[in-house]
C-alpha cells in the first residue's frame, strides 16, 4: 500500500532503512523501501549496498537532480502511495509510519499530506550553526501553524503522495540543482485546487551543512528561484506566495537607491554568516542582494 522513497545522495542510509524495514514490519498493510542513489560517491555507494537487505536499492550515474529523481520512483515504486523522505531524515516517532497510514482517507482518495520537519534543540558548533538557524525559525513548523498556508508551507523532504497525483502533477524535471522544486511543486497543486494535508509527523533534520556549504546552496536557490518564475510565466499569483519575490517586485525603489550599498558591504555580510555570526536579518539582506544580481 505504501511505497517508501529515499532519494540518496552521499548519504549513509543503512540506519534509516533498518528503523523503516522494522516499523513496516509491524504494520497490518504491505509497505516497500526503495533507495534510489543519485550519483553519490563511491565510498557512500559501497556502504550502502547493504540497504538490499531491506529494500531495492537503485544506483545512478552521473547525478539526476531533485525534481527528476523524484519523478524516477513511478518507475520502480509499486503501490499506490509514495512516502518521500531525504537521506538525511531522522525517524523520531515509533509510529511514523502508522501515523501517515492513518491520514491517508479512508476512500483512499488522492491526497498530499506533510508531516514536517524539525532541528535538534541543542546549538551546534559555529561553523555549522547558520544552517541550524535558519531552520528552527523558517522551517520548523507544527502542523497548525503549516495549515495557515497548505500549499506554500509544502517541503518535499517528508511527504505522502498518491500516484495518480504525482503522474498527473510531477516535479517539474527543467529545474536542476538545490532549490525551489517544492515551492513549483506546492503552488501547481494549489493553482489545480488540490489542498496539502499537514500532520505532526515530523523527522529530525540529520545532517546540517557548515555555514558555506549552506550559503552555497543559497546561491544555488536563488538560480532556481528565477527559473521558476520563468517556468510560471511570472505569474502574480506565485509571486505573491513568496516572501522574497513579493519584497523585490513590491520595493522596486530599493534596488536604485540600496543596491549600490549593499554591494559594498556584501562581502563583508557572507563573512559574518561563514564565520557563524548567525543573523537571519543578515541573510535576508544577503539573500536579497543574490537574487537583484541573479535577475540583472
Amino acid at each position: 500500500m505504501i511505497s517508501v522513497c529515499v532519494p540518496v545522495y552521499n548519504a549513509d542510509v543503512r540506519s534509516l532503512a533498518h528503523l523503516l524495514y522494522k516499523q513496516a514490519g509491524q504494520l497490518a498493510v504491505p509497505v516497500e523501501l526503495v533507495f534510489i542513489d543519485d550519483g553519490s560517491d563511491e565510498h557512500f555507494r559501497k556502504i550502502n549496498q547493504e540497504v538490499h537487505k531491506f529494500g531495492r536499492y537503485i544506483e545512478l550515474y552521473p547525478n539526476i537532480g531533485r525534481a527528476r529523481i523524484r519523478n524516477l520512483f513511478l518507475k520502480y515504486a509499486v503501490y499506490n502511495y509514495l512516502l518521500f523522505l531525504d537521506c538525511d531524515a531522522q525517524i523520531i516517532s515509533n509510529d511514523f509510519l502508522e501515523n501517515y497510514l492513518s491520514a491517508i482517507p479512508s476512500d483512499y482518495a488522492d491526497v498530499v499530506i506533510c508531516g514536517g520537519k524539525i532541528y535538534p534543540d541543542e546549538k551546534p558548533g559555529r561553523n555549522r550553526r547558520l544552517r541550524w538557524r535558519y531552520g528552527i525559525l523558517k522551517e520548523s513548523f507544527t502542523a497548525k501553524e503549516r495549515r495557515r498556508f497548505p500549499n506554500r508551507s509544502f517541503m518535499s523532504n517528508n511527504f505522502l503522495i498518491s500516484r495518480q497525483l504525482l503522474v498527473k502533477f510531477p516535479f517539474d524535471e527543467s529545474l536542476s540543482g538545490y532549490g525551489h522544486e517544492d515551492t513549483l511543486f506546492g503552488f501547481n497543486l494549489k493553482k489545480n485546487n488540490i489542498n496539502i494535508v499537514h500532520i505532526d509527523n515530523p523527522v529530525m533534520n540529520g545532517e546540517l551543512e557548515t555555514n558555506q556549504e549552506f550559503l552555497s546552496k543559497v546561491n544555488q536557490s536563488l538560480f532556481n528561484l528565477k527559473r521558476t518564475l520563468e517556468i510560471t510565466g511570472y505569474d502574480q499569483n506565485y509571486i505573491n506566495d513568496n516572501k522574497l519575490l513579493r519584497f523585490y517586485y513590491g520595493n522596486r525603489w530599493m534596488r536604485c537607491l540600496f543596491i549600490p550599498v549593499l554591494g559594498m558591504v556584501h562581502p563583508v555580510i557572507r563573512i559574518l554568516l561563514a564565520r557563524g555570526f548567525v543573523s537571519i536579518w543578515l541573510l535576508n539582506i544577503y539573500k536579497y542582494r543574490m537574487f537583484v544580481k541573479q535577475m540583472r
